[in-house]
């Protein structure tokens, strides 16, 4: 089989690649950039270079359009926000290759942060109480009804909007700058008291063909994991068949949960590939995505990965924790290096320079530029 790998710039790209070449399949991959991570992994037969997805979506789609023509490809499997792009074109490249994703407007309403509350809330999923904001007035009417409070955009990722009174980050930033419209609202959800769990899970036709739930012990400030241990994923499965049933769901999807004494409850979805990919047997992983009977591949806890790059920077400030971050350095296996495939490292620093170079031209964080020109926030793409 022939598969296409988009957004490899994302370490879950290299950890796909590898899993699909150790098993013969022939590996491409496509993103903006023309060195990633994932393309420099020696299973990986060559790499596409396309528009960006975020302002020349048709562009995007085009290239990967001719790239499926001319590699003869037989799946493809999106790994970021890109799948947005490939979901509004779902038409045209489901005429040429299966597609690990639905179309956009499937694809929407579990990327809106509210309009994915009022479905599992519709399905009985549990989930935090939660308000749609649309103008400041929404925002001034809303807070003495939510004493302890999370305010984040509707389109949103990484935590690095998010506006509280409670957790690490309480009265970081004021109410005040949150700052709604119609085009771009905000909710705002009670804050859920717990341990933070995420899941990421395979679904073909609405059933799940693998689950893995994990912790993230380390992460860049708020947001984005560097250390992932999985753990029991039964009380989160039950949700994701409830959930991938009622959708009919085909592709990936990633939940946050938090688990308290009740039991888990959801905060937000991702319809896309997250870092629990990181903790599937390759085989299991290749099985889950390539055949639709597969039966389910449930992770058992335990299971530990990082990207070791990426947890250097975690314990730049406090100087204390770097006895353990060494420790860990030392005993966790790194997501990107491998003695038998140690290009991508490479491949990871010179994107890192690439997304270093987007954030001192955009003046946004680093985190913000890795998905500066894949990201999509709601606004029509073709």
């Amino acid at each position: 089989m022939r598969v296409l790998i988009t957004g490899s710039r994302a370490p879950v790209a290299l950890e796909l690649a590898r899993a699909f070449g150790e098993s013969g399949h022939t590996v491409y991959t496509a993103d903006p950039l023309p060195c990633t991570v994932g393309s420099s992994s020696r299973f990986v037969a060559g790499h596409i270079a396309t528009p960006a997805p975020r302002g020349q979506a048709r562009a995007f789609v085009a290239a990967l359009l001719a790239a499926v023509e001319r590699y003869a490809i037989d799946l493809i499997i999106p790994t970021s926000e890109e799948v947005f792009a490939l979901a509004a074109s779902h038409v045209a490249l489901a005429e040429r290759a299966r597609v690990l994703t639905m179309p956009l407007e499937m694809l929407r309403p579990l990327h809106h942060k509210y309009e994915f509350q009022q479905r599992c809330a519709a399905l009985g999923i549990p989930t935090p109480r939660t308000r749609l904001l649309r103008s400041a007035a929404d925002v001034a009417e809303a807070l003495p009804d939510f004493p302890e409070y999370v305010l984040k955009p509707a389109f949103s990722r990484f935590a690095t909007s998010i506006i509280t009174n409670c957790g690490p980050s309480a009265n970081d930033r004021p109410p005040a700058s949150c700052q709604p419209t119609p085009e771009q609202p905000w909710l705002i959800q009670s804050f859920a008291h717990g341990a933070s769990v995420c899941t990421y899970s395979v679904l073909h036709a609405g059933r799940v063909t693998a689950h893995c739930a994990y912790a993230v012990p380390y992460r860049l400030g708020l947001g984005s994991g560097v250390q992932f241990a999985s753990v029991d994923g039964g009380p989160t499965l039950v949700l994701v068949e409830r959930l991938g049933a009622a959708l009919g769901y085909t592709g990936q999807i990633s939940l946050d949960w938090i688990c308290g004494e009740a039991g888990p409850q959801v905060l937000e979805c991702n319809p896309r590939a997250t870092s629990g990919l990181h903790l599937i047997d390759h085989a299991a992983l290749v099985r889950a995505i390539a055949d639709p009977a597969a039966p389910a591949h449930v992770v058992p806890p335990g299971r530990v990965r990082q990207l070791a790059l990426a947890m250097l920077t975690t314990g730049a400030v406090p100087l204390r924790r770097w006895p353990e971050l060494v420790r860990q350095l030392a005993l966790v296996p790194d997501v990107v290096f491998r003695r038998d495939d140690w290009l991508p490292v490479l491949g990871q620093i010179a994107s890192v320079a690439a997304f270093a170079g987007v954030a001192l031209r955009r003046g946004v964080g680093l985190v913000a530029a890795t998905t500066a020109d894949i990201e999509w926030n709601g606004e029509e793409l073709l």
